[in-house]
């Protein structure tokens, strides 16, 4: 054989190999496609647009709009799949795994409020005296009225052995009652 061709023939087979291996896995095959290519430029130009002429551009948070658009595109392929971000996917874990860092109690949105649906048993919610039906206004001395309920929700985790204070209104009871409630690991 041809010294001239020999010098080719190791670079071209190691990329022919390389190439091979990476086409044939699957997440790997779209860098490959036009129409892949053509729809991320699109969405290129929409951020552009966006960020060009939108009169609120500065108020525009791109990781969350960014993060809509995935949630939006994965959601409309079936019913079963879903686009998690990185805390979505962290309450998820927990919930699948039925532990988290908190205070022992599962809270709800009812009427635009939140209110405490279930305590559970040793947690420092119930060793304090917290009830069903106590309606959190307060996180650490923070009104939550116009909080959304995954911003309480996250307020009230935290890391474990360290404290929130929780203040409720009662129903049956005149004015606000606060709680110091001790966050823990709990299944």
């Amino acid at each position: 054989m041809n010294k001239r061709y020999l010098k080719w023939l190791l670079p071209v087979g190691l990329f022919a190999f390389l190439l091979s291996q990476i086409l044939a896995r699957p997440e790997l095959r779209g860098l490959f496609s036009a129409d892949y290519w053509v729809n991320w430029w699109r969405y290129g130009q929409v951020i552009r647009l966006v960020e060009a002429e939108y009169v609120h551009a500065d108020d525009v948070n791109f990781r969350a709009f960014t993060d809509v658009a995935l949630q939006g595109a994965v959601g409309a392929l079936d019913g079963y799949s879903d686009y998690m971000t990185p805390v979505d996917y962290e309450e998820f874990n927990m919930a699948a795994n039925q532990e988290y860092v908190g205070v022992g109690i599962e809270i709800a949105e009812f009427a635009g409020r939140v209110v405490v649906a279930q305590v559970f048993p040793q947690g420092s919610a119930q060793l304090v005296g917290m009830r069903p039906g106590d309606c959190i206004v307060a996180v650490d001395g923070d009104d939550v009225k116009g909080d959304t309920f995954r911003d309480i929700s996250s307020r009230i985790r935290g890391e474990s052995g360290s404290w929130v204070r929780l203040t409720v209104e009662r129903p049956g009871v005149a004015g606000a009652v606060d709680f110091n409630l001790e966050r823990r690991a709990i299944a």
